[in-house]
C-alpha cells in the first residue's frame, strides 16, 4: 500500500517479482480505502486484447455513466475510458 499526495490517495498493489508484474488492486481516495478490505478487494479490470474485451469494456462504461466523481465507480469509469481510448484493436 502506498500513500500518495500527503495521504490523500491510496494505491494498493501486489507485486510478482519473478514475472516483473505489478497488479493494481485498488486506487482511490483515502476515504474510499477506509471502506474496503484491502486483503479481499479486487478491481475488476483487465487489458483489452480482443474485440470481446473491447465490447465488455464499453458495456461496463455504459453501466458506470452515472458514477459520481471521487467514488470507486468513478475511478473505474476513468480507468476504463483511458483503456478504451488507448486501445489499438
Amino acid at each position: 500500500m502506498f500513500n500518495i499526495k500527503g495521504n490523500d490517495y491510496r494505491l494498493v498493489v501486489k507485486i510478482n517479482y519473478p514475472y516483473q508484474i505489478i497488479y493494481v488492486r485498488f486506487i482511490g481516495w483515502h476515504k474510499q480505502y477506509d471502506a474496503i478490505d484491502e486483503r479481499t478487494y479486487e478491481m475488476n479490470m483487465k487489458p483489452i486484447k480482443l474485440e470481446a474485451d473491447y465490447d465488455a469494456a464499453l458495456e461496463r462504461v455504459a453501466e458506470l455513466m452515472d458514477a459520481k466523481i471521487n467514488t470507486v465507480e468513478g475511478d473505474e469509469l476513468d480507468i476504463l475510458t483511458t483503456l478504451i481510448k488507448d486501445n489499438k484493436i
